[in-house]
C-alpha cells in the first residue's frame, strides 16, 4: 500500500508521518546509473522545446520593442534579452525577459547618478504608454516595486514580455550561466528536469501566486550548478577574480530599498581560459547527476551550517547557525512586490516568470557592506541560503519558509526511494496539486 502511494505522487508525509525522518537510502551516488533516465528527459524536453518557429516569433517580438523604445526615448538605447531564453533551457511557453541597456550608465546606479534626474526611459509609466501605442497589449507598469518593470503582450506572437531598464546584472548572470552550460554538456538537460519537477511539485513559485512562495528557477539553477561544483563536475569561474577593482570603473552598481546603493564584483573567467589553465572535470552522467542532486538535498546537506554559494566553488560555512523555528515576515509572508505582481495580472493570460528573480529583487539583499565579509543576520532564520553570485549579500532562497523547505527535503526524499527502486524517472513528477492541502 504504501510503494502504491508513493507511485501515485502522494506527499511523504501523508504517507510516513513523524516517520519520515527515519526514511534513509543506502547508495552510494556515485554507484547510481541509469541510460533509460537520460532517455526519457531527452523526450521531455523535445516535446517542450522552441521550435524554429518560436524562435522567430521572439525575434520579431524582440525587433518591434527595440524600435518603440529607440524612436520614442532615443537611439542609444538598446532592447536585449537574457534569462533561460538565452542559455538554453527554456520551454516553448517560456515568456522573455528584456532590459532596456543604457550606454550611459553601464555601470549602473553609482552613488553619484541622482534618482530624481534619470532620463525618460527609467519611468516605466511613459515606457508602458510607449508600448502601449506601438500596439503591445495587457501593459502594466509596475513602479512600486524596488526594481520597476513592465509586462505586456504582443498579440502579433502570442508572447508574454517583462521588460526593466539597465538591471544590467540579468545580463552578467545570464553569461555566467551560459558558461557553466557549456562546461559540462548535460547541464542544460538538468536545468530543464530539475525545473519540471519542481513546478510539478508547486516548489517553481517564486511570486507565491498558487501557494507559499517557493524556489525560482534561477535559484534552482544556482542550487544545481552548486552541487556539480562540490563534486567537482563544473569549475569556480568566479575563483580567479582577485586583487581590488576601482568601484568607479569596473564592476555594477544596484539601487536598494530607501535609494541606498551596493557595489558588486562581476568579473568571471571564461571557459576557454579555464580550460586553458588546464581545468578539468570529473565526468558524470546525467542520470548520476540527478540521483546525486536528489540525495544531496535529501541526506548529504548541512542545511544547519553551510550556505550555497557558487562564487565559493559551492559551498560556504554559515558564520552563525541556523536558528529552527525563527522566520523573518518575508518567509511567512512571500514577496510583497512580486505577491503584487501576481494580483495584477492574475486573470489575463499571462504566464509564470521563469526568470523572476534573473533581474536581481534587490528586496532580498541584506543591507550591509558586501566587503565586510559579514553575512546577513537574517540568514539565520533560513533553513537554505542559496548566494547570489554577484550580490554576495543576496540569499536566492529567502522569501522561502522552513516549512516549505522541509516539504522539499521530503520530496527529495521520495525521488531517492523511487530512483533506487527502479522506477522510471517521469515517476518521480507530481501532480501539480497545492504544497499544503
Amino acid at each position: 500500500y504504501t510503494v502504491a502511494q508513493l507511485e501515485a505522487t502522494a506527499p511523504l508525509h501523508c504517507i510516513f508521518g513523524g516517520a519520515v525522518e527515519a526514511v534513509q537510502s543506502s547508495t552510494p551516488a556515485q554507484r547510481f546509473s541509469d541510460p533509460l533516465i537520460e532517455v526519457a528527459i531527452q523526450r521531455m524536453i523535445l516535446a517542450q522545446a522552441p521550435d524554429e518557429q518560436i524562435r522567430a516569433a521572439r525575434q520579431r517580438t524582440i525587433h518591434r520593442v527595440d524600435q518603440v523604445i529607440r524612436s520614442t526615448f532615443g537611439e542609444k538605447y538598446l532592447v536585449q534579452c537574457f534569462g533561460s531564453t538565452q542559455y538554453g533551457v527554456d520551454s516553448a511557453t517560456s515568456d522573455l525577459d528584456m532590459i532596456i541597456l543604457d550606454p550611459e550608465l553601464g555601470r549602473g546606479w553609482h552613488p553619484s547618478v541622482k534618482s530624481d534626474e534619470l532620463p525618460a526611459v527609467y519611468n516605466m509609466k511613459k515606457v508602458g504608454w510607449a508600448l502601449q501605442d506601438g500596439g503591445f497589449q495587457r501593459v502594466i507598469a509596475i513602479t512600486g516595486a524596488t526594481v520597476p518593470i513592465v509586462k505586456f503582450y504582443d498579440p502579433r506572437t502570442r508572447l508574454n514580455i517583462d521588460l526593466n531598464c539597465n538591471n544590467a546584472l540579468g545580463c552578467v548572470n545570464t553569461v555566467l550561466l551560459a558558461n557553466y552550460c557549456n562546461a559540462w554538456a548535460p547541464l542544460r538537460s538538468m536545468i530543464f528536469f530539475i525545473k519540471k519537477w519542481a513546478k510539478s511539485w508547486a516548489f517553481n513559485d517564486a511570486s507565491g501566486q498558487d501557494g507559499p512562495s517557493s524556489y525560482s528557477s534561477y535559484c534552482l539553477t544556482l542550487m544545481i550548478v552548486s552541487f556539480l561544483q562540490i563534486r567537482g563536475v563544473l569549475p569556480n569561474l568566479q575563483s580567479y577574480a582577485v586583487g581590488q577593482l576601482d568601484k568607479g570603473t569596473a564592476g555594477f552598481w544596484s539601487k536598494l530599498k530607501k535609494d541606498k546603493r551596493v557595489w558588486s564584483d562581476t568579473r568571471f573567467e571564461s571557459l576557454d581560459v579555464v580550460l586553458q589553465r588546464g581545468w578539468a572535470g570529473r565526468s558524470m552522467a546525467l542520470s548520476e547527476a540527478i540521483y546525486g542532486w536528489f540525495r544531496f538535498f535529501a541526506y548529504e546537506f548541512k542545511y544547519e551550517s553551510h550556505v550555497l554559494e557558487i562564487k565559493k566553488g559551492g559551498l560556504e560555512r554559515r558564520q552563525q547557525p541556523l536558528v529552527e523555528g525563527e522566520e523573518t515576515k518575508v518567509q511567512n509572508q512571500g514577496k510583497a512586490d512580486d505577491k503584487l505582481i501576481a494580483q495584477l495580472i492574475n486573470g489575463q493570460g499571462v504566464v509564470d516568470d521563469d526568470d523572476a528573480t534573473l533581474i536581481n529583487d534587490v528586496n532580498d539583499v541584506a543591507a550591509v557592506d558586501p566587503s565586510a565579509g559579514v553575512q546577513p543576520e537574517d540568514w539565520r532564520t533560513s533553513k537554505l541560503v542559496v548566494v547570489d553570485p554577484f550580490l554576495i549579500t543576496k540569499n536566492c532562497a529567502n522569501g522561502v519558509s522552513q516549512r516549505v523547505n522541509e516539504r522539499f527535503v521530503q520530496e527529495c526524499q521520495r525521488a531517492v526511494f523511487l530512483l533506487e527502486a527502479g522506477q522510471p524517472v517521469d515517476s518521480l513528477l507530481g501532480q501539480k496539486l497545492p504544497l499544503f492541502p
